[in-house]
């Protein structure tokens, strides 16, 4: 077992390795992918905020627009339009 470790081309080694390549494509796509979210959140517009942050905000912005939403549909039905089904929640 011992010798397996001292082998630079022993089976632990390459496993070890392989699965540290795995986890930093795996950071490396959740990074982007939280660049792309803080990208489209006005408040964060020149800021680098941390990832619990980005979602935290991403959250409380979806909550606003639905909000929004739910307002503007009301509206429209107080003025005697009407929604279409496929659009309502």
């Amino acid at each position: 077992f011992l010798t397996a470790w001292l082998d630079p081309m022993g089976e632990p080694r390459k496993r070890r390795a392989n699965h540290n390549e795995i986890e930093k494509k795996r950071r490396d796509v959740q990074r982007e992918r939280l660049e792309d979210l803080r990208c489209h959140l006005p408040k964060f517009a020149n800021e680098r905020p941390s990832a619990v942050a980005i979602i935290t905000e991403a959250k409380d912005h979806i909550v606003s627009l639905t909000r929004k939403i739910n307002q503007l549909e009301q509206v429209i039905i107080n003025l005697g339009g009407t929604i279409p089904q496929d659009t309502l929640n």
